[in-house]
């Protein structure tokens, strides 16, 4: 099985803010990409890093902003001078990694992930998008091990569920006991192959569990047990296939975060 890119964990939240000149902007720019407003959101951070061009955070977040509008050329140039100013970031090489997955680049965003593990060896998110690019590039095996790495450490139950559905862990191919912890070290050079067109019959399935997931998210909420809801979201956004529900449903999630 080898999973489109769709099953990547999307771009990490934004970073908290920091003590700078440019904290008001900052600011605007989280509560204007929190709202929906990315274009404002990335204005905001553009201040931001005006006023204090040293700031790597408010550059990660006009990055994170940047892709939301579809600017993946923009969104790599802030990561990179981002991870230049907070080289022990691991969200920022994370985020590269997407872009850069995004666009196409495997073999970048392969090694982007890497360098996320290898700064925070239990980021499970890095884990397994690094297995989902590694399955479209055709390394099969180093997939499985990554897929596998993420859901042992996953400790969020849904999420955890989420990745087994995704990757295809539950399928009788892959045995857990045969899969080992994959190193943290920069992977070998790969041969990049276009992924396989998807399986509709794969793609209404998955479609079937987002709507189950969204629909228990709202029951939750509607319970009082928002903590449960945001979870059930998460879990959507993850796993949703098309890019414009995926977004809704992210729309969605962020209201609750903000709110809790």
């Amino acid at each position: 099985m080898k999973p489109s890119l769709a099953l990547l964990i999307p771009a990490a939240a934004l970073l908290a803010a920091c003590a700078s000149p440019g904290l008001t902007a900052f600011s605007d720019g989280v509560r204007l990409y929190r709202e929906g407003y990315y274009a404002s959101a990335r204005d905001a951070f553009d201040t931001a890093v005006r006023e204090d061009p040293r700031n790597a955070t408010a550059i990660n977040n006009r990055g994170v902003a940047r892709v939301r509008l579809g600017d993946l050329d923009g969104a790599v140039m802030d990561y990179t001078s981002a991870m230049q100013l907070a080289p022990t970031d691991a969200e920022i090489p994370f985020n590269r990694g997407n872009a850069y997955a995004a666009a196409g680049n495997l073999p970048a965003a392969i090694n982007d992930y890497t360098t996320a593990v290898t700064l925070r060896p239990t980021y499970t998110q890095a884990y397994f998008n690094r297995g989902t690019v590694r399955a479209a590039a055709g390394d099969v095996s180093g997939a499985l091990t990554d897929w596998q790495w993420a859901v042992d450490v996953e400790r969020d139950p849904w999420t955890r569920a989420a990745m087994r559905r995704g990757s295809g862990l539950d399928d009788a191919y892959a045995s857990p006991s045969a899969l080992s912890r994959p190193e943290a070290t920069p992977p070998a050079a790969v041969t990049v192959t276009p992924p396989p067109p998807p399986d509709p019959e794969a793609l209404s399935a998955q479609a079937l569990d987002v709507r189950a997931l969204v629909a228990r998210a709202m029951a939750r909420e509607l319970d009082g047990d928002r903590t449960g809801a945001v979870a059930d979201l998460r879990a959507a956004v993850m796993t949703e296939p098309d890019a414009t529900r995926r977004a809704r449903i992210d729309r969605l999630l962020r209201i609750l975060e903000a709110s809790r």
